[in-house]
């Protein structure tokens, strides 16, 4: 006895297509790769900023520090002058105020013209003008001005400094007033005020 089998096909039946991901995968590696170079891109910038932000600022500390140095020696070379500083200059010494920078000599009056330090390579100008009062016992009061002009005041000066001297013996005796009597010179040094202007205003 044959046994009859019915096959039935199904026309519409098509063969199973297999998809691969090779092309997402391509597509998210090229994301991630621009993401990469945006991120880098980033950090570069920011990164140069900071190399030239540096370099500004150590420029600018240079200068201030050689004017901090500038004025430090000045208030040192002032001290044991009797000269007063007070506007009574010999002739011949720069307009703004009187040359207070040392010399490496005796310093009792200013020099005749404008000296310099030079701190760092840093060429400093410092000019000062004070006040004389021998009844008192601030009797020099003298604002320093450093500055990397021929001539300092207020309006140029990197570092201002107002330094009181007090010029007395011990049995408050006041002689400060002549090349034989400096004894009595800066015995007494009061800071009143000490002002860095940033250096690149």
């Amino acid at each position: 006895m044959h046994q009859r089998v019915n096959t039935v096909k199904h026309v519409n039946e098509s063969p199973k297509i297999h998809r691969h991901e090779e092309g997402a995968v391509l597509l998210l590696a090229l994301i991630f790769v621009i993401a990469i170079a945006f991120v880098l891109l980033g950090l570069l910038s920011l990164s140069g900023n900071d190399l030239k932000n540096t370099s500004n600022l150590q420029s600018q500390r240079a200068l201030e520090y050689a004017a901090d140095s500038a004025v430090d020696a000045a208030v040192q070379a002032v001290r044991y002058s009797y000269y007063a500083f007070n506007g009574a200059s010999p002739a011949g010494t720069n307009s703004s105020g009187d040359d207070c920078v040392p010399d490496g000599t005796a310093f009792i009056n200013p020099d005749q013209n404008t000296a310099t330090l030079t701190i760092n390579d840093v060429t400093m100008t410092v000019d000062c003008t004070g006040s004389l009062n021998p009844q008192s016992k601030n009797t020099r009061v003298i604002t320093f001005y450093a500055c990397t002009q021929s001539s300092c005041s207020s309006a140029n000066a990197i570092v201002t400094a107002v330094v009181v001297f007090q010029d007395y013996s011990t049995g408050y005796v006041y002689d400060c007033n002549s090349a034989a009597n400096v004894a009595t010179c800066g015995t007494g040094v009061v800071i009143q005020s000490w002002t860095v202007r940033n250096a690149n205003t």
